[in-house]
């Protein structure tokens, strides 16, 4: 699991807001969840390399970024995180509010993003992420997030992490090997 550096979580953080005004300002945590992954592995197989440094790990309900579960964890329910996480993710924390309805499941925006965090290129990944989720039932939603990247991790028999190696597109060669050569390290 990776370790995220401040500019990481600045970066998440836009993302994360990005997203949520994109949708209106409020949005469940299903949707952004699946948003940025559906982002990053678009950006991944389009631009070789992620949005945010965040590890997915393969759920029963599709791909979940762990510290960003962790954080949404902590708003909603005040599950603590640990001091050394609740200072390095302050800026998410204090950028968004859970909203109290829907079982806690929504999110508002407190702020607009800061744009200097993201690439046009991680923008338009962002969207094209966004409207894979926005108008779609959560079984459609499911469905296309259970591909083989989260196959993989979700049957391996204990750290369900999904490989970054995994997220690009099977036919696309020349990006895993660009992946591989460039990104992959374990």
């Amino acid at each position: 699991m990776n370790i995220m550096s401040n500019d990481d979580v600045l970066t998440l953080k836009a993302a994360v807001l990005h997203i949520l005004n994109k949708a209106g300002g409020t949005l469940d945590k299903y949707r952004i969840y699946k948003a940025l992954y559906f982002a990053n592995k678009e950006h991944l197989n389009r631009y070789g390399r992620l949005i945010t440094s965040d590890t997915f790990f393969a759920l029963p309900f599709g791909p979940v970024p762990t510290k960003l579960a962790d954080v949404f964890e902590s708003l909603q329910h005040g599950k603590a995180l640990r001091k050394t996480d609740k200072e390095l993710y302050l800026p998410i924390i204090t950028s968004i509010i859970p909203c109290r309805f829907d079982a806690d499941n929504y999110f508002t925006a407190k702020e607009l993003p800061d744009l200097d965090e993201l690439s046009d290129s991680d923008i338009e990944c962002l969207n094209i992420g966004l409207n894979k989720c926005v108008g779609r039932g959560f079984g459609e939603i499911k469905e296309e997030s259970h591909d083989e990247a989260w196959k993989k991790a979700f049957d391996k028999p204990n750290h369900k992490s999904i490989d970054i190696l995994d997220m690009v597109d099977g036919s696309n060669q020349a990006m895993k090997e660009y992946v591989l050569d460039n990104l992959y390290c374990c």
